[in-house]
C-alpha cells in the first residue's frame, strides 16, 4: 500500500509500527490521504474505519472496471484510478493527495 501523512499538527502521540519488510516504521501525524493499490487494501482501510481517508484506487478496486466488486466499491467510484500495485500511475496518486 501507498500512502502519506499530510503535514499537520496534532495532539496524537506517534506511533512506531514494522512493516512487511521488518522495517520499524514511526508515523507522527495522522493518516490523511491513502491510495490502496490492491482491493483487499480497500478492504483493510475501510474495515478499520479508516474508508474516508482513501483519495485514489487501483484498478481491482474501480467499480466501473471491476464488475465484481461493483456494490462493494460503489463508494469509490468517483475516485482517481491510479493504476495497479505493477504500474502505478505516480502522477495519479501524487495529484490525489496521498
Amino acid at each position: 500500500m501507498v500512502s502519506a501523512a499530510r503535514a499537520q499538527t496534532s495532539d496524537q502521540k506517534p506511533i512506531t509500527i514494522t512493516d512487511e519488510l521488518g522495517r520499524e516504521v514511526t508515523i507522527k501525524a495522522p493518516i490523511k490521504a491513502v491510495y490502496t493499490d490492491l482491493w483487499y487494501q480497500t478492504e483493510i482501510v475501510r474495515a478499520i474505519g479508516a474508508g474516508d481517508t482513501i483519495v485514489s484506487i487501483d484498478q481491482t478496486s474501480n467499480p466501473n472496471k471491476n464488475a465484481a466488486n461493483k456494490d462493494y466499491f460503489a463508494k469509490f467510484a468517483d475516485l482517481p484510478d491510479a493504476g495497479n500495485f505493477n504500474s502505478p500511475n505516480w502522477e495519479t496518486i501524487a495529484a490525489s493527495g496521498a
